[in-house]
């Protein structure tokens, strides 16, 4: 019909996790709904959006603007990611500072202007383009100041170090950023929204813990959450090391040594809960494969072998029943196998498999990048294909592809990927005992996962597999 339009997800499906529908609302009916609330700033970063087949007023940067927004930026034509990031930093970067939105909307453009490339695409080279004149302003006869006050580098670094405090003991953002799982993080969100807790499963080295991390930061950042609270239970071996490392991310001074045994879930409890009621926490718990059960296992084998016994076992997961049960608080767990009741519900369990392809060599891409290195070039400079090669070598196993990346400009692809047994044997003797780091150590703790029945299926597959491998 001529319209521009913008497409949201419709209300009716605001139930399900994945697949909602869409609806499109058109710049008439958006224009609608703003009309009594003088905004100052409408920013549409959403391709076309200024964009309109036949009448130019009716795309939704001009209806905005004819329905009393003071200033509304927008995409004349489809806009390359890379392009909207740099433009959005220069734009809002010089914004925050005090200036006018004119003069921001300058900023943004020259940043564009004066640096035309925009990324290196494997296999291709480097991309550059001439594209500045795709964000616009449509403004009113006032060029509007937002700010008027801008924040001391003091009090900035005040922010700055309070954010950190709220983020508990979460895990640093790896060098190489967080790369893909999109639908996971929008899924595990969505599920948080509406349930006490979720489980992230999936096997070793899939990105279950940056998953998580990686969703903890964005929720705090975005003011859903006020506090993470974060326990590795790899190298746990009591509950109470784990009322303690919760009461200590979220309280000054705390520590559960002058608390009894018999007051775990009581006394010791009640400033931790307290805490909980104050601020809308997250808290996640790592590495729940460590403390299960194997399966399959006798009594007498439990007690042998398994981490918790099962009665420390039970004391967790009424811990973890309590701490759910507190003012908004919600509980994420990681783990490579599901839990068992009372947190085994299929609903609130989020798989991870492998990597989408495009992801996995974005992550090779990025690992690279972080340590300053490229690979090794072909005669007519491309290299997408052997890295496609690498990817699927290791079946885009996300930290495969971490530890694996840095050996590609040193040997090449070919070499690496043929030399995968003795890198992996390489990185195993410089880091025997970290899982993160070798790949080895990772197996070996799903070996001992397995019940005897399972390890000897898995000889005569792993014989089948070599020979597959050898004929190909």
């Amino acid at each position: 019909m001529g319209l521009g339009g913008l497409c949201f997800e419709d209300p009716s499906d605001a139930d399900k996790l994945e697949k909602r529908r869409s609806q499109i609302i058109d710049a008439k009916d958006l224009a609608q709904v703003i009309r009594d609330h003088r905004i100052p700033l409408f920013f549409l970063e959403a391709c076309q959006s200024a964009k309109a087949a036949q009448d130019p007023t009716a795309s939704v940067a001009a209806a905005l603007l004819d329905e009393g927004v003071a200033s509304v930026v927008a995409m004349n034509y489809t806009v390359l990611v890379e392009t909207a990031k740099r433009f959005v930093t220069s734009f809002y970067q010089t914004l925050a500072a005090g200036t006018r939105v004119g003069e921001a909307m300058l900023a943004g453009q020259r940043a564009l202007k004066d640096d035309s490339f925009r990324l290196k695409i494997f296999g291709a080279g480097k991309l550059y383009l001439q594209d500045w004149f795709v964000p616009v302003l449509y403004q009113e006869q006032e060029d509007l100041q937002l700010l008027s006050r801008v924040p001391s580098r003091q009090i900035v670094a005040i922010d700055e170090q309070a954010l950190q405090h709220r983020l508990g003991d979460l895990p640093k953002t790896p060098d190489h950023s967080f790369v893909g799982r999109s639908h996971e993080l929008l899924k595990l969100e969505r599920l948080l929204e509406q349930k006490r807790y979720t489980v992230v499963c999936g096997q070793g080295g899939e990105g279950k813990t940056t998953l998580a991390a990686e969703l903890a930061r964005w929720l705090v950042s975005s003011r859903c959450f006020q506090r993470v609270a974060f326990v590795s239970l790899e190298h746990i071996y009591d509950v109470r090391t784990v009322v303690n490392q919760i009461g200590r991310q979220l309280l000054p001074n705390y520590s559960v040594a002058q608390y009894s045994e018999t007051d775990l879930l009581s006394k010791a409890l009640q400033p931790i809960e307290r805490a909980l009621r104050d601020d809308r926490t997250l808290i996640i718990l790592d590495n729940m494969e460590v403390i299960l059960p194997p399966p399959q296992a006798t009594s007498d084998q439990l007690r042998e072998i398994a981490r918790f016994e099962p009665e420390a076992l039970a004391t967790f997961f009424k811990l973890c029943q309590k701490l759910m049960g507190v003012a908004d608080t919600r509980l994420i767990f990681t783990s490579r196998e599901a839990l068992p009741a009372p947190f085994d519900a299929k609903f609130q369990q989020v798989t991870l498999t492998r990597l989408i392809r495009t992801d996995a060599i974005g992550l090779v891409q990025k690992t690279m990048t972080s340590q300053g290195l490229t690979p090794k070039e072909d005669e007519q400079g491309g290299v997408q294909p052997e890295i496609e090669a690498l990817v699927e070598a290791v079946n885009c196993h996300a930290r495969s592809l971490v530890l694996l990346a840095p050996y590609l400009s040193q040997f090449g692809v070919g070499q690496t990927t043929a030399s995968l047994g003795t890198l992996m044997a390489e990185l195993h003797k410089k880091y025997p005992d970290e899982r993160k780091r070798s790949l080895f150590a990772s197996v070996e703790l799903s070996l001992q996962r397995l019940s005897p029945a399972m390890r000897e299926k898995i000889k005569h597959w792993v014989c089948f597999r070599a020979a597959l491998i050898y004929l190909h």
